[in-house]
């Protein structure tokens, strides 16, 4: 009776990250970008500050 727990509550699991993965990616919208245009906007977000807005608030409790 356990296993068939832990059986099911994995096959839930990866059947709730597959959905979530198939709805994360915008539809229609080309994504590919290069390695300059990449490195572009890295700068323009450091430069404006949204990295060290990421830096303060989402990786707050990492350290």
């Amino acid at each position: 009776m356990k296993h068939a727990m832990i059986l099911l509550a994995f096959a839930g699991s990866v059947a709730a990250g597959f959905a979530h993965a198939q709805t994360t990616a915008p539809v229609g919208k080309d994504l590919s970008r290069s390695r300059e245009q990449v490195q572009q906007e890295l700068i323009r977000a450091q430069q404006d500050g949204q990295l060290n807005l990421l830096q303060s608030s989402v990786y707050r409790g990492s350290r």
